[in-house]
């Protein structure tokens, strides 16, 4: 589970990164539509941030032996 939150925080930080910058982008050169599309896939990113960092907060990071 450690591992799985890791990467959702991972994947949530850059689909919220990348949706900020396009959304604006696309806004500010007068494309409406797209911009609309890629604002509205911001809080779907944070929200996959934020459970990716719950998640690896409740659960215990992999113990790998070495035996």
């Amino acid at each position: 589970m450690h591992r799985i939150g890791r990467m959702m925080a991972i994947v949530g930080g850059f689909t919220t990164l990348i949706s900020i910058v396009v959304g604006f982008t696309a806004m500010l050169n007068d494309y409406e539509a797209l911009a609309k599309i890629f604002i509205t896939l911001v809080p779907f990113g944070f929200l996959l941030l934020f459970m990716g960092v719950v998640t690896t907060f409740l659960s215990e990071p992999e113990k790998q032996d070495k035996e």
